[in-house]
């Protein structure tokens, strides 16, 4: 099975997935991290401002979150299983060599074993994160492929879709699919519950129009599988001169690079 697959069949096969800028993606992901200060619901308005394209991981309980940022991180234990699943209340967020910044969201917990007040307050936080968050572009959303998709994933997606935006933002965040743990399971039973979860990105972007990624993804922590298209994917958000910048590039060369480009489509706004 690809691990990579189109919405669409007319979909064309993306630049993204070429060899040089899958490359150039595991370049970027091996870059110096730094981590910000950990953030939780009452301090959310220090979140940092970035100047970076930003993405954040989310998905239940044991789907292999920490496991798959850190494999995306070639190996780097940047992220952490929690000794409590579910009940975990707090932000994760690291830039990766100023090109990226990735966000570690707390799971949705194990359905039926969180109280209603955790679960409001869990949701509760994910909105003021996507209303304050200025550079998100994507949410990753992972889903267990021995599992597949569950009603407490569908409802995250309609969460995203109906929070509130950062009011320098003019679009909602792509929902991004991505199937964990493929090494666990028959290529034939991956194959099915993969059409099955094409349908629902189908259903919920045409009925409840939720901005989905058109490509389904599916990846292994453990061997590897997908990993170098789930990098190439993610880093296509970046524009061009973040992405061919090199890594001793300063953080106030990145600020010029993206104020020069926010006064030019100021410009080019007003000419239109």
């Amino acid at each position: 099975m690809s691990a990579v697959i189109p919405l669409t069949s007319s979909l064309t096969k993306p630049t993204w997935l070429s060899g040089a800028r899958m490359g150039l993606a595991d370049t970027i992901f091996s870059r110096k991290i730094d981590v910000h200060p950990v953030i939780v619901k009452d301090t959310m308005y220090r979140l940092p401002f970035t100047l970076i394209p930003q993405l954040a991981f989310v998905g239940r309980s044991n789907v292999g979150k920490s496991s798959l940022i850190n494999a995306l991180l070639h190996g780097r234990e940047v992220a952490r299983s929690s000794p409590l699943p579910g009940r975990t209340r707090q932000l994760f967020t690291f830039d990766i060599g100023n090109s990226i910044s990735l966000v570690d969201l707390p799971g949705y917990g194990f359905a039926g074993k969180i109280s209603k007040s955790d679960r409001d307050e869990w949701i509760e936080m994910i909105k003021l994160y996507i209303q304050n968050a200025n550079g998100l572009e994507r949410v990753v959303t992972l889903i267990d492929c021995r599992h597949g998709l569950k009603k407490i994933d569908e409802d995250f997606w309609l969460t995203v879709n109906q929070s509130p935006i950062h009011p320098k933002r003019n679009n909602k965040p792509h929902i991004m699919v991505c199937l964990t743990k493929t090494d666990l399971i028959d290529p034939t039973e991956l194959s099915k519950i993969s059409k099955a979860i094409l349908s629902m990105m189908h259903h919920y972007r045409d009925a409840h129009k939720v901005r989905i990624w058109p490509f389904l993804h599916a990846v292994s922590a453990e061997n590897g599988f997908g990993l170098k298209e789930l990098r190439g994917a993610l880093t296509s958000m970046c524009p061009s001169d973040i992405r061919n910048s090199n890594e001793s590039s300063s953080y106030s060369e990145r600020v010029i690079i993206y104020c020069t480009r926010s006064i030019a489509e100021f410009k080019s706004s007003l000419t239109n």
